[in-house]
C-alpha cells in the first residue's frame, strides 16, 4: 500500500491538499489534479485520494499527489492558468524547501529529506475547466522566450503527461448547465453563468475567441519540430455529458477514450481500483 502523509498547503492564489509520499528513498513523480468550474480539491476527485492510498502500485508509492484548489468562478481561465504556472515554477525550483516552509512539519522533515524531491516526471490531470486551465498553462509556458538555460522546471513541464477528464475545450452547453452546477448549486453561480458575469464562463462559451485562440496555438505548437510532449493530451470523455461540447479533442490528441455510463460529474469519480476512471490515470503513469 502507498504510504503518504496528508497536508493542507496554503498559497497566495492556490491551495493544495497534498499526499506526500513517505518511507521511500526516492519520489519520482509529481501528480497534480486540477478541478473545474465550481469544483474543489475534495468534491471533484471524490475517492481518488483513498484509492491511491490503498494501491500497492509502485507508481503511486513513489509519487507525491497534489489536489489543487483555486477560485474557478472568480478568476478567468487565463488568470487561473497564470496562477498555476507561477505555482509550478515556484514549487519545482525547490520542492523540498517549499513543502517544508508550507507545512512546518518536523515529522515530514525526518520522513522526507530534501534530496528525495528530485522529480523525474510531472503528470497534470484536469477535469472540465481544469483541462482548459492546464492547456492554457502549457501554451503560456512554451511561448516564453528561451533564456539560454534549461531548468528542471522547464524539462518537467515540456515533458509532462497531460490527462484530461471531459475538458471544456470545445465550450460549455448552457442547456446542460446543471452538469457544471451540480457540485455547488447556488443562485449566485446560476445568475452569473447566464448573464456572462463570470469571467471563466465567458471564456468557455462555445465559439469564444479564447477557446479558438487556445486551439490554434496548441495545434500550431504540435506541428513544430520536436514539439513538447505536454502539448498533446490523453482525454477521457463521458458518454452522457450534457454540460460541454463532447468528443472534440484537438487534432493531435491521439489518445482519446470514452467512458460508458458516465456523466460530466462522474467521469472523474472512480469508486474502485477496477473503475475505468481510475485505470485511465493509473495506466498512463510510467
Amino acid at each position: 500500500m502507498a504510504t503518504h502523509q496528508l497536508f493542507h498547503l496554503h498559497g497566495n492564489l492556490i491551495d493544495v491538499h497534498a499526499q506526500i509520499a513517505t518511507e521511500v528513498d526516492e519520489v519520482r513523480t509529481l501528480v497534480i489534479f486540477v478541478h473545474g468550474f465550481l469544483g474543489s480539491s475534495d468534491t471533484t476527485w471524490n475517492d481518488f485520494p483513498m484509492l491511491i492510498s490503498r494501491s500497492s502500485d509502485l507508481e503511486w508509492i513513489h509519487s507525491d499527489i497534489f489536489f489543487i484548489e483555486y477560485a474557478s468562478m472568480d478568476r478567468s481561465v487565463g488568470n487561473a492558468a497564470w496562477d498555476l504556472m507561477l505555482f509550478l515554477e515556484t514549487f519545482l525550483e525547490n520542492p523540498g524547501s517549499y513543502v517544508q516552509n508550507w507545512t512546518r512539519s518536523p515529522l515530514l522533515a525526518n520522513l522526507r529529506p530534501d534530496l528525495s524531491y528530485g522529480y523525474k516526471q510531472l503528470v497534470l490531470v484536469g477535469h472540465s475547466m481544469g483541462g482548459v486551465v492546464i492547456r492554457k498553462t502549457i501554451v503560456d509556458f512554451l511561448r516564453r522566450p528561451f533564456n539560454g538555460s534549461v531548468s528542471t522546471c522547464d524539462t518537467l513541464i515540456r515533458n509532462a503527461k497531460v490527462l484530461l477528464f471531459a475538458p471544456a475545450i470545445g465550450g460549455i452547453q448552457l442547456s446542460g448547465a446543471k452538469g457544471i452546477l451540480s457540485e455547488t448549486p447556488g443562485l449566485r453561480a446560476l445568475v452569473n453563468m447566464f448573464t456572462g458575469k463570470t469571467s471563466s464562463i465567458a471564456d468557455l462559451k462555445q465559439g469564444s475567441e479564447f477557446l479558438r485562440a487556445l486551439r490554434e496555438s496548441t495545434e500550431y505548437m504540435s506541428r513544430q519540430n520536436q514539439p513538447a510532449a505536454s502539448i498533446s493530451a490523453s482525454i477521457a470523455w463521458a458518454e452522457n455529458d450534457d454540460a460541454i461540447v463532447n468528443f472534440c479533442g484537438y487534432s493531435h490528441d491521439a489518445d482519446q477514450v470514452r467512458i460508458l455510463k458516465s456523466s460530466h460529474r462522474s467521469i472523474c469519480k472512480p469508486q474502485g481500483l477496477s473503475d475505468e476512471q481510475y485505470i485511465f490515470v493509473r495506466s498512463r503513469l510510467d
